[in-house]
């Protein structure tokens, strides 16, 4: 069973941090699925940000109209009554992602069918084969953090990052997958690209995302064709 009884440590003046205990993976992910939602149910107006990772939740308070301290009892109150209750990551139907893993924009593709004995379709279909889902947002606006990649595709970064990926890059570094939302220096290994804007600057902040930690997504290989119809450019 994960941790439901997470370390909770004030780490600034308006910081809260939950560090759960136990390896990343679907079952702690939906516990802190549901420690979030919760969280923030319970405490509309004193929580200005909610921002779950692999393991940990990190709230930011309404400060100075209210004080981290003034929130650990109730917190704590909150986590131990979600040991009554069911838990399961999110219902929603994946997200499906198309994705062109044509050589003009999939970089490091052949790199990594050389490296694993393995063809451009195979890496293709072990990539898009799987439904993955959000363990965290962050490195730069809208970048969604994606697990679980095949174990046969995991791939280290590049020592020496890019200094520039495309908007829409589709990468890997060990088993996390994850785009690029805007054009940014990157170390990932660049297997497609994907027409699908990740990150929406003009929409209020709860829509500039499309994504959230606990959402399904899977990628569905599609035609240059297919892909330039659908707004992209290589």
């Amino acid at each position: 069973m994960p941790d439901t009884n997470p370390r909770l440590q004030i780490v600034s003046e308006d910081t809260l941090r939950l560090e759960f205990s136990g390896a990343a993976g679907p079952e702690l992910l939906a516990t802190i699925c549901a420690a979030r939602d919760a969280l923030v149910a319970h405490f509309p107006d004193q929580l200005i940000e909610v921002l779950p990772s692999y393991t940990t939740i990190t709230l930011v308070v309404d400060f100075p109209n209210i004080y981290p301290q003034q929130l650990l009892a109730p917190i704590a109150n909150i986590l131990r009554d979600l040991d009554s209750k069911p838990r399961a990551i999110g219902s929603n139907a994946a997200l499906e992602i198309p994705v062109y893993y044509g050589p003009e924009v999939a970089l490091d593709l052949d790199d990594i069918a050389r490296r694993k004995s393995l063809s451009r379709d195979e890496i293709i279909r072990l990539h898009s084969g799987v439904e993955y889902r959000v363990y965290a947002l962050g490195f730069s606006p809208g970048f969604a953090f994606l697990g679980f990649v095949n174990e046969t595709l995991s791939c280290p970064r590049h020592s020496s990052p890019r200094a520039n990926v495309a908007a829409g890059s589709v990468g890997i570094a060990d088993r996390q997958t994850g785009i690029y939302p805007l054009d940014s220096p990157g170390g990932w290994n660049i297997v497609g690209r994907t027409p699908i804007a990740m990150f929406h600057p003009q929409q209020t902040p709860e829509n500039m995302c499309p994504l959230k930690v606990g959402d399904a997504v899977k990628f569905v290989s599609v035609e240059r064709e297919e892909f330039i119809r659908l707004g992209g450019t290589l």
